[in-house]
């Protein structure tokens, strides 16, 4: 689940277990797609450091936020998210702080 990342104000994908292939045009975000994995399997904070935040955020909800009252409840979120199943008793993997509330 992808939501104000790059190119993308909210994007889920169900992946086949096997094999999936992401296919596009030029600039589709395939490779938006890519860098969030990485990033979110990776946990790594100075990958976002190092890539910047402001470059990570989709540039519409920003303008959003900068047309609107600017209060900080009003901020816009960035969420990255992944979800497996089948890997029940990997506590490393647990995933109990996510945006739909899952408990595994």
């Amino acid at each position: 689940m992808l939501r104000n990342f790059k190119r993308f104000k909210a994007l889920e994908l169900e992946v086949e277990p096997e094999l999936t292939i992401l296919v596009g045009g030029n600039e589709a975000g395939k490779s938006s797609v890519l860098q969030a994995l990485d990033i979110v399997l990776s946990a790594s904070r100075s990958k976002v450091e190092a890539i910047g935040i402001e470059a990570l955020f989709n540039a519409d909800c920003i303008a959003d936020f900068l047309r609107g009252s600017r209060k900080i409840a009003d901020l816009p979120e960035l969420l990255v998210e992944i979800y497996f199943e089948g890997l029940a008793g990997h506590l490393e993997l647990d995933g109990r702080n996510n945006s739909k509330g899952l408990i595994p």
